[in-house]
Parts: structure tokens; sequence; C-alpha cells
């Protein structure tokens, strides 16, 4: 008799987590034996490193070689309590952080290393050593929720519902009081102009601006409760897209989306120059000696697909013959200027939706102004890449539409 426990033949066929990178030209996938880098659009692969176990969090410095990497699954390859800072160019660790529990979610940018506990936001230094420079309470926090722009940091707050934004520069934080029921996704715009919020009831998603705090626009998903797995706003902040376990992803028009010259077309595309100066102190900080070396900067780093150039198609500005933004699309939205109204009718509906094959738990993201990457984790054909586009319909106005999709784990 063979005892033995048969093979789990998908076991290889599985995604732990997906993850866009800063400009949402690539993803990372974390897979029970190691990582793979794909394009986004279109989706085809670029790197895969074996690890021999798993890899739960599979972080990108925008398109360099530099990555952060926490185990999963159900042998991680590191320990979930410590996140390694991991050179793919010279295939080393050269920064490691441990902590006294696990760590939900990192994220980084070419100066700071951010680290998310369930109560607790750490910030550092992207040098060698790295240098701690500020500490943060939240509620709970199990989702691992923040953010992190050029100037700010976002994440849940000392209450329920609230967001804090911390300054980089000042360290000063404000305290955005967003809904009443706990966070459930939260997203900061890539010009950093704009943060946007939703809660686990899943019905209302609203949007802040990051100069002072204000609330700018209140979107309506619908009326029953979902749980919103995803938010992305567009490079321009012209629109935002929400995704939630109703399989559906709604397309919101923020205000002043009609609004744009011909300089700031393309202002979102960004090179990054300039590998981090060099990485400090956690509970438990371990380094390489030495500077970032130079193959691991943009150009030794993930780079075959083209950037957006000025000859890219311009995007869609949705106006009316009357002039103005289009509204005919906006179920309900005309009621938000009438007074003493229940909330209901006062928040804005989206103006267009469409349904989505995989998982939806994964990572949302515009790589212009009209197309929408959502890339999903899971087992076989959940774990999907799809693409939708804003297009005009023939009778006017704009819908979003599927262009696509693939089931990335196929990919050898």
């Amino acid at each position: 008799m063979n005892l033995h426990r048969a093979i789990d033949t998908e076991e290889e066929l599985e995604s732990l987590s997906c993850s866009l990178n800063q400009d949402n030209s690539l993803f990372s996938v974390g897979l029970p034996n190691g990582f793979k880098i794909f394009n986004s659009d279109p989706c085809t692969i670029q790197e895969t490193r074996e690890f021999g176990n798993g890899l739960g969090q599979v972080e990108m410095l925008n398109r360099s070689n530099y990555l952060a990497l926490v185990g999963g699954g159900r042998s991680p390859a590191i320990p979930q309590h410590r996140v390694t800072i991991w050179n793919d160019g010279s295939r080393k660790k050269i920064i490691t952080l441990e902590f006294r529990s696990s760590v939900k979610r990192v994220r980084l940018s070419r100066t700071k290393i951010v680290v998310v506990l369930k109560n607790v936001v750490n910030y550092y230094s992207f040098a060698q050593p790295p240098e701690k420079l500020g500490t943060c309470d939240t509620v709970d926090n199990p989702k691992g929720l923040c953010v992190l722009s050029a100037k700010h940091i976002a994440f849940p707050g000392r209450t329920q519902g609230h967001v804090q934004v911390l300054d980089i520069a000042t360290k000063n934080v404000s305290i955005i009081p967003a809904h009443t029921s706990a966070l459930a996704a939260l997203c900061i715009s890539p010009r950093g102009d704009l943060i946007a919020t939703a809660s686990e009831q899943g019905t209302l998603v609203r949007v802040f601006s990051t100069a002072n705090c204000a609330k700018v626009a209140e979107f309506r998903r619908g009326s029953d409760h979902a749980t919103i797995y995803n938010i992305a706003i567009s490079p321009l902040s012209r629109h935002l897209a929400v995704t939630s376990d109703k399989s559906t992803l709604h397309v919101f028009e923020l205000p002043n989306a009609g609004v744009m010259s011909s300089e700031t077309s393309h202002s979102f595309i960004n090179t990054y120059p300039h590998a981090p100066s060099a990485p400090s102190q956690s509970t438990t900080i371990n380094h390489t000696s030495g500077s970032p070396p130079a193959d691991s900067l943009i150009g030794g780093g993930y780079n075959t697909v083209l950037l957006p150039s000025a000859g890219a198609k311009i995007p869609i500005i949705m106006t009316n013959p009357n002039g103005g933004t289009a509204t005919e699309n906006k179920k309900l939205g005309f009621l938000n200027r009438l007074p003493l109204l229940p909330k209901y009718f006062s928040s804005e509906w989206s103006f267009t939706s469409a349904k989505f094959e995989g998982s939806g738990k994964g990572d949302l993201g515009w790589t212009d102004e009209e197309t929408i990457v959502l890339v999903s984790a899971g087992r076989g054909y959940e774990a999907k890449w799809e693409k939708f586009v804003l297009s005009l319909k023939n009778q006017g106005g704009v819908e979003v539409v599927n262009d696509g999709w693939k089931a990335y784990l196929e990919e050898s």
C-alpha cells in the first residue's frame, strides 16, 4: 500500500502574490518556489528566479533590479518577520530588516523603505546601512494597507476608518476621518495629489486631496455590501478604477478630469536615473558593505518594454456637445447638487463598468489614461492578467471593455 501523499500537480501553478511596479509597466509574482517578473502590456515574461521555497511578497523598485522580498506559502524561503532587499543584478541580498512580528507589506521608493506590521508602520532611508527615520502606530492592519509617493506615506490611523498622511519632509501627520468602518482599500495617485479610500462596507469610495486632506469626490460602487480589492487612479488623476468581489471593474471620472494641457499629457513618464544613494536600523538590521552596483540601475534592469512616447495616442477626454465633462452615464450624479438628500443620492455612480475573470485579489493599475491592467493571484486560471481599455461608443459616450487576458502562470 502506498501511504505517501499524492503530489499536488497544481502546486507549481499558484501565485502567492501579484504587485505592479510604480509606473505599472511591470508586475512581479511571488511563487511557492521563487518569483517571476512580467511586462504589463503586453503580458510577457521577463525574468524567473527560483529560491527553492515560497515568496509571499515581491515588491519592485521602479524598473531597477532592486526588490523587497518576504517569505510566504507553505515553506517560506525567508522568515515572514524579515524583509530582504534583493539586488537581482548581482543575485545578492543587500539589506535585511528583522522584526518581532510578521511583515504585512513593504513599499519602496528611490529614497525610502516602508515596512508595515499589524499595528505599526516603520520607515527607513534606502541606503547602506539604512537609517530608521520614524515609526507610526495604527489600528489593526491585517491587509498591510499603505501607500507611498515622493512626498507622502498614507496608512490607517489609530481610529478605525481614519487615514494618517505623513509628510515625509516635515514628518507632520494629518488625519483624514475617511470612514466609520475599517478600511479595506487605499491608494495614492501617481502624481501624489490624491488619496482614495474604501471601507469594509464596500459601497463608497472617497477621494481626498493630499494638499489639505479635503474630500474632493465621493463615488458609489453599489448599494449592497462588497469587499473592495483594489483602487487605482490614472496617471493624470482623471479617472479612478475599483475592483471588488462582485467580479466587476468600475470606472469613475474624477473632478476637473476634462482639463489637461499638452505639457502635462506625458508628465507621468519617469525615468528614475539614480540608484538609492546608499541603505539602517530596525529591530535587527544586516547589510553588505559598498554602494549598490551600477549594473542594478534602469539600464541593467527590466527595461525591454518601451514607455509611452510623445507620439502615443492622446488620452480620451470625455466631453459632451454642450461643453464640460460627460455626465449622462453618471447615474444619479446630478442629484448631488440638491440639498437635504440622503447619502445614497449624493454620491456619484460609475460611468462604465466591466466584468473580470480572475480572482481579483492582486493589483490594479493604469498604464496610460486609457488602459487598465488587473493582475490576480491564485491557483490555475484564477491567476490572470487582464487588460481593459476606455473606448468611444458608436452612439457616443465612453465604455470600458476587456481587451484581452492571459493565464500568466502558463508562461515558461
